[in-house]
């Protein structure tokens, strides 16, 4: 990118938190810039018709972000919508960042169409167009990057009468993502270190059906994902059984995955294992989280991140993992007093590397929740001896076995934008 507008846009986020704006929104209508204590009038002809109609179309709102992550340093950013206070019929997000240390831009934006209807079977059909990309690794020769291009078509159905917290939606679409990678080219007997890229082409099938009510909720969610690679399905049943107050439950969820085929061409450039433990950063094939680190070395910090997916156990079992199937059962339950405290059960079922046959694990600890779903830090406690034991020598002591969630998709603008009417990102 270009020297001056880098470092125009570096100049850009860093006075934006010196402004009024800085703990509060920047908004632009049709004809007025408004910061909170700050109105400027913008020259517009008001007699012109593209000013009446797009009086809602101007309104946008650009928030100062900023983030740090292990691969890039500090993330100075902004966030930019035009999704602010309704659902808009062509809706965008951005949010570009500066990766210090690559002194280049990372970040992901979103374009959608949508469509709210009051009757039929169609509530609201939204069509999108999402990209992301970050530096995941740098080395001494290269930088190496990811992208991720996603375009496709959400379909949220109208509920039945009298079940107002229910969300039955279907999502479909074609991923299509790069990554950087390192490889070795022979030139005159020696092996000279070189930048290649790995792709990743797959129709990605969604369909959630959640009951978000306040008490007793429940739902499940089907997966599959097809590729001319591979093909795999996945399956999970959730809900908490309320007692006392909403905030006081027992949770469970279960999980299922298989492969139906995969190739070893996929299997050789992509960890795509199903597994009892949640996703770390290897398995993140699809490019749907954010980490604090990625494709770092064993025992780096980044590599106790994890992500309540697939099995949802908090422990990485390592064993627990499978190129054909993978099942498990997780259960939560807070304190019977106020404390952001939890106790956590996990039992697991996965293939046997050598013989196939069906090998099982369990998992129990402490989870210290100060904000439930998005950090949560697990301590474990019980562990089957075989898990245990795999555990221990890839662990050099207790801290490497807890594990934390970290989940930057619930307080993240980009996604609260979805849902303008919370409060707060985090709900």
């Amino acid at each position: 990118m270009n020297y001056c507008i880098k470092h125009a846009l570096i100049f850009l986020i860093f006075l934006l938190p010196f402004s009024e704006a800085s703990s509060q929104s920047f908004t632009l209508r049709d004809n007025e810039i408004s910061v909170p204590g700050i109105t400027s009038k913008v020259v517009i002809n008001n007699n012109s018709s593209f000013s009446e109609k797009s009086k809602k179309l101007s309104e946008f709102k650009l928030y100062p972000v900023a983030g740090y992550t292990y691969n890039s340093g500090f993330l100075p950013g902004m966030f930019l919508t035009n999704q602010v206070d309704s659902l808009k019929r062509f809706a965008f997000q951005a949010m570009p960042m500066y990766a210090w240390k690559q002194q280049n831009i990372i970040g992901e934006g979103k374009f959608s169409y949508n469509k709210m209807n009051n009757s039929g079977k169609i509530k609201h059909f939204k069509a999108f167009v999402s990209g992301r990309s970050y530096f995941f690794r740098s080395s001494n020769d290269f930088d190496f990057r990811a992208w991720r291009v996603e375009t496709g078509v959400q379909i949220t159905f109208h509920n039945p009468e009298g079940k107002n917290e229910l969300i039955n939606t279907f999502t479909a679409k074609l991923h299509h993502s790069k990554q950087d990678i390192l490889s070795y080219m022979m030139v005159d007997s020696t092996y000279i270190p070189t930048k290649d890229t790995r792709t990743l082409n797959a129709l990605r099938l969604n369909w959630t059906y959640d009951f978000k009510r306040a008490e007793n909720p429940l739902g499940y969610e089907f997966n599959t994902d097809i590729s001319d690679e591979f093909t795999r399905v996945q399956g999970i049943f959730h809900g908490k059984l309320n007692y006392d107050s909403p905030k006081k439950f027992f949770e469970y969820r279960f999980y299922a995955g298989a492969y139906i085929f995969k190739k070893n061409s996929f299997q050789n450039d992509f960890d795509g294992r199903l597994g009892i433990s949640g996703i770390t950063s290897e398995q993140d094939i699809f490019i749907d989280h954010w980490f604090l680190g990625r494709n770092y070395a064993t025992h780096h910090m980044s590599d106790q991140q994890t992500y309540i997916d697939q099995g949802g156990f908090y422990t990485n079992m390592i064993a627990g993992k499978s190129w054909d199937w993978a099942s498990a059962l997780t259960f939560k339950t807070t304190m019977p007093f106020d404390a952001p405290i939890q106790l956590y059960l996990g039992i697991g079922a996965y293939p046997n590397l050598i013989n196939n046959k069906v090998q099982t694990a369990y998992e129990g600890g402490i989870l210290l929740a100060p904000f439930p779903g998005v950090l949560e830090i697990a301590f474990p406690i019980l562990l089957d001896p075989k898990s245990l034991e795999t555990l221990n020598l890839n662990t050099n002591n207790y801290l490497e076995k807890i594990r934390f969630i970290l989940n930057f998709e619930k307080i993240n603008l980009y996604k609260w934008s979805d849902h303008p009417k919370l409060p707060k990102p985090w709900l």
